[in-house]
């Protein structure tokens, strides 16, 4: 399978992953499946699509410590499911 080179791959997959819609991850519900999966999907933006955190923060609306917090948050399921990811 290719490396995740691009936002809808991510997104596609997150979802995929939690068993949720596109619009669940930017819904900013506090319900804890999507709220992981906003994490993950930042992590993933962040760390394998090179966004940096204000670029990420402004496209979804956020601040800059909202996406940090849910970087290091969620850092533990990217290392626990990234082979999930990859598929």
């Amino acid at each position: 399978m290719p490396p995740i080179h691009d936002r809808k791959t991510v997104e596609d997959r997150v979802c995929k992953l939690f068993s949720i819609g596109t619009e669940d991850i930017y819904s900013k519900s506090k319900e804890k499946v999507k709220a992981r999966a906003l994490g993950l999907l930042c992590y993933r933006a962040v760390t394998a699509l090179g966004y940096g955190l204000m670029e990420w923060a402004r496209q979804l609306g956020l601040t800059q410590p909202v996406i940090g917090y849910a970087l290091s948050r969620e850092e533990h399921i990217a290392n626990q499911n990234h082979h999930k990811l990859q598929k």
